[in-house]
């Protein structure tokens, strides 16, 4: 009876060749299992985009580790590929009619400030990503960018989940921020039912986001439950 299947490698695509194989397998359990897939867009390989555009519809759910839109941030974290090569690939993914996929930003790498996960925000929302999810950075104990936080100028929790609290580029009031932005995605951009509202709201308007986000801080509704139809009214009484 199980309909959803998670993959626990953080980049399935990193060999296209093991990548194929597993997206053979994957074919075998359709339409009765959904596959959710982490997926590298710098690493898209023209073969497997060729594999992907032709799955069935509901077979994956991609989650795009983008991280940051930021070379600088990329290049010191020592992400892998180039940003160009994931931009576009997040491009081609996003423009797949027959899968969701979902864009991931970290708030509380080295280098990125806060504007910058705000313009991210903006960008993806272009793309018509199918969902935008904005996570803190956690530093877990045996990582490299654990050994070199200090190097790194990061400040973190000593207790799990070890989550980052400062960093030279962002402060903890501005992380604060960033875990309220979080919420607003949630709350609107990732939400069916208001997305396209929400995301035409982001490309129009172009401080959109902070002022709506200042809006639900001074209502008290940022960190408040609410219904779908709460979320649409909150969003009228916004625009209105």
């Amino acid at each position: 009876g199980i309909q959803n299947v998670r993959v626990l490698d953080r980049t399935f695509n990193f060999n296209p060749k093991r990548a194929k194989e597993l997206l053979n397998l994957f074919l075998e359990f359709h339409p009765h299992i959904r596959f959710h897939l982490e997926i590298h867009p710098a690493l898209l390989s023209d073969s497997l985009k060729a594999e992907l555009q032709q799955l069935p519809e509901g077979l994956l759910h991609l989650e795009a580790g983008i991280q940051s839109l930021r070379e600088p941030v990329l290049e010191k974290c020592k992400r892998m590929g180039k940003l160009s090569d994931a931009l576009d690939g997040l491009q081609f993914l996003c423009t797949l009619g027959n899968m969701e996929t979902h864009a991931d930003l970290i708030a509380g790498l080295p280098l990125y400030r806060l504007e910058e996960i705000f313009e991210d925000i903006h960008t993806l929302a272009g793309y018509r990503a199918g969902e935008i999810q904005l996570e803190s950075l956690k530093l877990l104990p045996g990582t490299e960018m654990c050994r070199r936080a200090e190097e790194l100028g990061i400040r973190y929790s000593p207790l799990p989940p070890y989550e980052v609290l400062q960093t030279d580029e962002i402060t903890t009031g501005e992380l604060q921020v960033a875990r309220r932005l979080s919420r607003l995605l949630d709350a609107f951009y990732n939400t069916p039912a208001w997305q396209e509202l929400t995301r035409q709201l982001i490309l129009k308007e172009e401080n959109f986001l902070h002022h709506f986000l200042h809006y639900l801080t001074k209502t008290n509704l940022i960190d408040q439950p609410m219904s779908l139809e709460k979320r649409g009214l909150v969003l009228y009484q916004y625009i209105k």
